[in-house]
């Protein structure tokens, strides 16, 4: 048997052409499948949180016909400093330590739960990131103190987070990096997931996990406030033909 499948193997022409070729999963990256593509804004279900507030921001991304890009997500969120006398010193530069606890949804079944998000996070940032990625992504967040001027800046073992001055406010982004449903890259079908569509809920962590209240003996804020909760993301819109729906999951 080895025999003719070598001689199988080593033989030429289309009449001894047997073996079927290597298996693709998903669409031809050439094809003219997407008809549209849309940079979309889904908000909250609350209009501001706080630890001291509202501690559990919810979001629900649905649709009838598109399909959801889930490396693209995006948490956008304006944070407030209501300490009108004291800075708001965040504990690291990234916007995760906002957050105790992530859920993920789809329709009404849970698929994910990570807790201890914010504290997982840092953990497996500094591990898995060098100094200059993290002062990189980190800009997404809080930034970072170190200077552009400092010819180490990228060695720097630690980067502090930039306070946000005393009744100031400051636009943040948050990633979702431990997630494995917003780390593949196979588009999610949001108009197989019902009413309820993709959930994302997003516990708040206390104030004292998440800012540094004290330093060298100076004190810092520790009330805040997020508001203009949205996610970012790009959805997709295939083209439909009278014979099939193209499938880009499988």
């Amino acid at each position: 048997m080895l025999n003719d499948m070598e001689a199988l193997l080593s033989s030429a022409g289309p009449e001894t052409e047997h073996l079927v070729g290597p298996l693709k999963f998903g669409l031809d990256p050439q094809g003219s499948y997407v008809q549209n593509r849309e940079s979309t804004s889904t908000f909250s279900n609350v209009n501001s949180a706080s630890p001291a507030g509202v501690k559990q921001i919810t979001i629900n991304v649905g649709s009838s016909s598109a399909w959801l890009d889930p490396q693209t997500v995006l948490l956008s969120m304006l944070i407030t400093n209501t300490d009108t006398v004291n800075s708001l010193w965040p504990a690291t530069v990234g916007s995760h330590c906002l957050f105790d606890s992530v859920t993920i949804r789809m329709g009404s079944t849970e698929v994910e739960r990570i807790d201890q998000f914010g504290k997982l996070t840092e953990i497996m940032t500094k591990y898995s990131m060098s100094p200059q990625k993290r002062m990189e992504v980190g800009m997404l967040g809080f930034g970072t103190q170190v200077k552009a001027s400092n010819p180490n800046m990228y060695m720097t073992d630690q980067h502090d987070a930039r306070p946000i001055p005393p009744g100031g406010s400051k636009r943040i982004y948050m990633k979702f990096d431990l997630s494995g449903v917003f780390s593949t890259h196979r588009w999610t079908p949001l108009f197989a997931l019902g009413g309820m569509g993709l959930g994302i809920q997003c516990a708040l962590a206390p104030a004292a996990s998440a800012m540094i209240l004290s330093e060298g003996g100076v004190t810092y804020s520790s009330g805040y406030v997020l508001s203009d909760i949205r996610l970012l993301s790009d959805q997709f819109f295939y083209r439909v033909s009278s014979k099939k729906v193209l499938m880009p999951l499988c």
